[in-house]
């Protein structure tokens, strides 16, 4: 949310979340626009605030939520648009 709010573009000030079952699998896609660079590691999007030990644990906490029932998490910043994809299997 704070990757949008700091956009001067009002069209590019959104949030997209598509929710859905596919077989035996829920998938979660969420969308939004950022300016900058967006820096990768070991898969996760990296902080730009200067404190890095204050920030930063949201993601890797998603990732683990994830993974402890099955699924997966990837994240892909394709020009200026950051894209998070989950799969986690139907209990």
């Amino acid at each position: 949310m704070e990757a949008v709010e700091g956009l001067g573009d009002a069209q590019r000030r959104s949030i997209s979340l598509i929710v859905r079952t596919r077989g035996q699998m829920v998938s979660i896609h969420v969308e939004n626009y950022f300016d900058g660079k967006v820096n990768l590691v070991d898969g996760l999007p990296q902080t730009t605030k200067g404190d890095h030990s204050a920030h930063g644990f949201g993601t890797r906490s998603m990732r683990m939520i994830v993974e402890s029932y099955g699924g997966t998490l990837t994240y892909l910043a394709q020009d200026d648009v950051l894209h998070l994809n989950a799969l986690i299997p139907c209990p």
